[in-house]
């Protein structure tokens, strides 16, 4: 299994904005984006997804919005 990385950007869909890592298993890494969504990827389609670099308010930021997310719709994750 390849190692995820924890924060990135998809390069091609930037209006996404900053993804963190929230799940993984042997088939596929699970990242919530700055846009609200939660998004699936497999181990090949992660050379869509290049390492960003996060500052502690832009972490805060998306920690906060995952947050208020999962409280507004349980079935999300």
């Amino acid at each position: 299994m390849t190692t995820p990385i924890t924060y990135v950007r998809h390069t091609k869909k930037t209006e996404w904005g900053l993804g963190m890592l929230v799940d993984s298993d042997s088939t596929y890494y699970r990242y919530f984006f700055e846009d609200g969504e939660t998004r699936s990827f497999s181990a090949a389609s992660l050379s869509f997804l290049t390492e960003a670099t996060a500052s502690a308010e832009e972490i805060e930021a998306l920690q906060g919005l995952k947050s208020s997310r999962k409280r507004s719709d349980p079935g999300k994750k």
